[in-house]
């Protein structure tokens, strides 16, 4: 054994590799608006596939597919930062968005009233999808 190296038990090269394992990604910048409403406008024209909810062979193939094509015309325009998982997770998230938020105005127009409630109306990219 060489005098000046440190010793390292198997267990701290499990707790290592552990953390390794379960390390955060590194955060992305944040997304543009003109980014979301491309991906909106991509997502638009295969939405029948994309949120075909089927788990067989040839949905889930054709999902992918379809994906690749908006990954692909998305870097088109945006250049090669957001990978196709990125994209799905950005979807998911505007979907969530938007249907919170198409809640909450229609909840605002059955407790207030439309007139108060158009004061909070949602934008109109939310209004959109």
């Amino acid at each position: 054994m060489k005098p000046n190296t440190p010793k390292t038990s198997p267990n701290a090269a499990k707790s290592n590799s552990l953390a390794a394992q379960f390390k955060k990604r590194e955060r992305g910048h944040n997304w543009a608006t003109d980014e979301k409403i491309c991906l909106l406008n991509l997502c638009k024209k295969d939405i029948s596939i994309i949120e075909n909810k089927g788990l067989d062979a040839d949905s889930t193939a054709r999902k992918k597919q379809v994906w690749e094509i908006i990954h692909e015309e998305f870097m088109k325009v945006f250049g090669n930062e957001r990978s196709i998982v990125r994209l799905q997770e950005q979807w998911r998230r505007m979907k969530a968005t938007t249907k919170q938020e198409m809640y909450d105005y229609f909840d605002r127009i059955k407790l207030y009233g439309q007139e108060v409630a158009d004061e909070k109306k949602p934008n109109e990219f939310t209004m959109e999808h």
